[in-house]
C-alpha cells in the first residue's frame, strides 16, 4: 500500500521469519556463533532460548542457509508430537522409511542412516524449533536418540530452539541426565535503543535505495519504547508507522507518526503500559523491594499512630521538629516494651505478626489493655537502632 509511495522493492517489515532480513545482533551473533562451532566440534546437545518474538525461527533459517551439502539436517517446527509421531517425522525428514509402528523399529533404521553417513563422512543435525512444547517423555526419547554414537564422535547432533520456559523444563530431575548432556547453550536478548535504530535502518536499507533517512531518532525511540526492543514488535510499530504516514501525505515517519502508530496498536492489542508494569511488580516483588519495604513501614507507623491520634495536637509552646515530635509521642502514648512470654493473654494477629518475622522481643506498637511502660527519653535512640538493624535484617 506504501510502497510505491516511499520507493520500496517490498515490504521491508513484514512479520515472516525471511533470512534476507536477518539482523546480526549481539545476541544474535553470539547465537549463531555457538551454533557454528557447536556443527564443526560434533556437540552431541545445544540449546537456544529467547523470549516471544526475539528472532529465533529466523536465527534457525539463517543457521541452515550458511550449512555446507555435506550436512544432513532434519528441522522439525511443530513439535506438539508423541514419541512415535515424533520418530516417524525425524525419519521422514531425513527420507527414511517411516511405516513402522513401532519406536524399535523407526530408531534401527535411523541408526542404519547414521552410520550410512558417518562412512561417508557427512554430518547429520536434528534441529527442533518451539522446543518448549516438548513432553518429559519426548524429550527423554531425544535424549536416548543421542546415544547413537560411536566411540569416538556422535552420530547425530541436536539442537533444541525454544523459549525460557524450556530452561525450567530442562533443569527439572526428571530430565536432570538430558540436562547434564547440553554442552553449548545462548539466550536471545531483546535489542537495545541503539540496536532497535540500526535494526530498522538495516531492514529500509535493504529495500531502498534512499539517502535520507525515512524514521527520524524521535520515531525511533517512540518504537522502542513500545516495543521493548523485541524485533516482532518493532516489525509490527515501523509497519503502522509508515502506514500513518502514508495516510499523512508525509515523506518520513517523525515522532508524531509513531506515536498514532503506537496508540493504535496498544488500543487493538489492549496494551496499557502503566497498568502492565503495576501489574508486573505484583507478580515480581523483588524488582520493587524498596518501594514494598517503604508501603510496609508506613503501615505499621500507620497501625502504631492511629490509637494515639490525640497525641498528634501539640500545643503552640512545644518545639514542632520531628524528633522533638516523636520524643514526645514516645512519653505520652501507649509505646511499650514487651515480652512475648509476659502476656500469653494478649497474644493478637499482631504479636503473631512480629513473632513470625522473629521481633521476639520488640513489640514497638500501642497494644490496648496492656501494662503501660513509659519510655524514658534517654533510651529512644536504643530502641531507633534496634528498629532499623531490624529492618536491615529482614530485607537482607
Amino acid at each position: 500500500m506504501y510502497k510505491a509511495f516511499f520507493e520500496f522493492s517490498e515490504r521491508p517489515f513484514k512479520l515472516v521469519p525471511d533470512p534476507a532480513y536477518f539482523f546480526l545482533g549481539p545476541s544474535h551473533e553470539e547465537a549463531l556463533a555457538h551454533l557454528e562451532f557447536a556443527v564443526r566440534q560434533g556437540e552431541g546437545f545445544t540449546l537456544i532460548t529467547g523470549e516471544v518474538g526475539t528472532g529465533k525461527t529466523t536465527l534457525c533459517r539463517r543457521f541452515l542457509e550458511n550449512l555446507d551439502k555435506n550436512t544432513e539436517v532434519a528441522y522439525i517446527f511443530n513439535p506438539v508430537l508423541e514419541v512415535l509421531e515424533l520418530l516417524k517425522s525425524i525419519n521422514e525428514e531425513y527420507g527414511i522409511s517411516s511405516t513402522a509402528d513401532f519406536p524399535r523399529d523407526l530408531i534401527n533404521r535411523l541408526n542404519t542412516f547414521l552410520l550410512e553417513m558417518k562412512a561417508r563422512n557427512r554430518r547429520v543435525i536434528l534441529l527442533i524449533d518451539e522446543a518448549q512444547n516438548l513432553t518429559a517423555e519426548v524429550l527423554e526419547q531425544l535424549r536416548l536418540l543421542s546415544n547413537l554414537e560411536t566411540t569416538r564422535s556422535k552420530l547425530l547432533q541436536i539442537i533444541l530452539v525454544g523459549q525460557p520456559e524450556l530452561n525450567d523444563l530442562l533443569s527439572s530431575y526428571k530430565l536432570r541426565q538430558l540436562g547434564q548432556r547440553i554442552s553449548l547453550s545462548c539466550r536471545l536478548l531483546p535489542l537495545t535503543h541503539l540496536e532497535t535504530q540500526q535494526y530498522i535502518i538495516h531492514r529500509i536499507s535493504i529495500v531502498s535505495n534512499r539517502s535520507e533517512a525515512i524514521f527520524s531518532t524521535a520515531a525511533m525511540g517512540e518504537i522502542h519504547s513500545f516495543s521493548g526492543g523485541i524485533p516482532r514488535l518493532i516489525n509490527t510499530a515501523c509497519d503502522r508507522s509508515l502506514l500513518v504516514a502514508f495516510s499523512q501525505n508525509e515523506g518520513h515517519v517523525s515522532g508524531r507518526s509513531a506515536r498514532l502508530a503506537v496508540k493504535e496498536l496498544r488500543n487493538q492489542q489492549r496494551r496499557h503500559p502503566f497498568r502492565d508494569r503495576f501489574r508486573y511488580s505484583f507478580r515480581n516483588p523483588a524488582r520493587f523491594l524498596w518501594i514494598w519495604i517503604l508501603l510496609g513501614i508506613g503501615c505499621l507507623a500507620l497501625i502504631g499512630l492511629w490509637p494515639c491520634r490525640r497525641c498528634w495536637r501539640l500545643t503552640p509552646h512545644q518545639d514542632r521538629s520531628l524528633l522533638s515530635w516523636l520524643a514526645n509521642w514516645l512519653n505520652r502514648s501507649r509505646y511499650h516494651l514487651l515480652f512475648a512470654s509476659r502476656y500469653p493473654q494478649h497474644q493478637t494477629l499482631l504479636h503473631r505478626t512480629c513473632r513470625m518475622l522473629g521481633c521476639w522481643r520488640l513489640y514497638p506498637f500501642p497494644l490496648i489493655g496492656v501494662h503501660q511502660i513509659r519510655v524514658p527519653l534517654t533510651r529512644i535512640h536504643h530502641r531507633l537502632r534496634i528498629l532499623l538493624s531490624r529492618i536491615r535484617f529482614l530485607t537482607g
